[in-house]
């Protein structure tokens, strides 16, 4: 959990690009997104 954290607060707070943290971190695009969907849907509630 905290690593998929990690990842989405880079995009979100620290204002790094998908792609940005998606190259770096030898993940797929999908799978970042469906974690921010995932982290906004569940802090939104």
């Amino acid at each position: 959990m905290v690593e998929y954290d990690v990842k989405v607060t880079l995009v979100l707070k620290e204002n790094f690009s998908v792609k940005e943290v998606c190259n770096e971190l030898n993940i797929h695009t999908d799978k970042l997104y469906r974690w921010i969907s995932e982290y906004e849907q569940y802090f939104k509630r």
